[in-house]
Order: C-alpha cells, then sequence, then structure tokens
C-alpha cells in the first residue's frame, strides 16, 4: 500500500471507533516516509482518541516540526494537551491551531474550555461564543458555552444554551431532566 492508502485506511478506522487498527495502519505510513507530516498528524489523532494522550501530542508536535500545515495538528496537540490538563500548553497550541484556520469552531471549544479550567469565564464565552457561530449545530460548542455562563452567574443565557443542547440531541433530554 501507498502511504496515501495507510493515511485513508487509518482514517476509516478513527472515524469507525477502531483506533488500534487505526494506529497500525499509521504505523506502516510512517514507516514508508519518516518525513511525513501528514501521517504524525492523524496517528496523533488516532492515539488522542485512544486515550493515549502524551503519545498523540508527542505526534501532533512531530507534524508540526516538520511543516505540516495541516491545522488538525495543532488543534489535536491542543485538545490533548487539554486532556493531560497541560492549559497553558493547550492555549498555546490551539492559538496556532487558530492562526492557521480561523475558521475551525472546535479549536475556539477547546480553547474556551481551556480558559474555563483556567477561571477566565469572560475570555472562555468569547471564545464559546465564536465556536457556537462557526458550528451552530455542536451541541457541545452550546453546553460548554451554558458551563461558562453559569460560572459568570449568566443563569438565563445557561439554561438558554442548555434548551439548545437539547433540541440538537434529543438523546440528551434525560441528562437535564
Amino acid at each position: 500500500r501507498s502511504i496515501e492508502a495507510h493515511q485513508i485506511v487509518g482514517v476509516l478506522y478513527i472515524d469507525s471507533g477502531k483506533f488500534d487498527r487505526a494506529i497500525e495502519s499509521l504505523d506502516q505510513a510512517i514507516v514508508l516516509n519518516l518525513q511525513n507530516a501528514r501521517s504524525f498528524a492523524i496517528r496523533g489523532d488516532a492515539l488522542s482518541k485512544a486515550g493515549q494522550h502524551q503519545k498523540g501530542v508527542t505526534d501532533y508536535k512531530e507534524a508540526l516540526r516538520l511543516g505540516s500545515k495541516n491545522q488538525p495538528g495543532s488543534s489535536g496537540s491542543g485538545a490533548s494537551d487539554l486532556e493531560l490538563r497541560y492549559v497553558e500548553q493547550a492555549i498555546e497550541a490551539l492559538d496556532l491551531a487558530i492562526r492557521q484556520d480561523p475558521k475551525d469552531g472546535s479549536s475556539f471549544a477547546y480553547r474556551g474550555t481551556a480558559y474555563s479550567r483556567l477561571g477566565r469565564h469572560q475570555r472562555a464565552l468569547e471564545d464559546l461564543d465564536e465556536a457556537v457561530r462557526l458550528n451552530p449545530h455542536d451541541a457541545e460548542s452550546y453546553y460548554l458555552r451554558g458551563l461558562a455562563s453559569f460560572a459568570l452567574g449568566q443563569y438565563e443565557a445557561t439554561v438558554k444554551d442548555l434548551n439548545k443542547v437539547i433540541n440538537l440531541n434529543s438523546g440528551l433530554r434525560e441528562a437535564f431532566v
């Protein structure tokens, strides 16, 4: 198989939740070319989703070192750093991701979460407003914005966002009833 074929197979395995299989396929892509930033970025995604956040961060950083202009390396690194509770590092990686792709709502949502963890709820709310603007059908962004609003004592805004979460994902209705 070609590098691209291993990458495609890896992405398909990630999408189907078979992270170990994805990592195996991407390992093979990397063996074929140790300088392919995209392979490292995709494997970083698979590792992070498999709960191997530190290894994911390492791969994302390697993708960036190799010169990947592929935003998922930065966004993924930020998300993994956030999962590892390296909040300041997460914000730095997400700042880069947002500079590279200012239309990626998930980067704003992750950075908003990081600011919330630092207790900077107003700053978090600004990022989460942008995440909602960019992804108006993403229930998680509304949920996160609701949490930031709650932390700021903006209870009406919290209720409004949580109702939007329920409307977007009726399966979550039981969580709020």
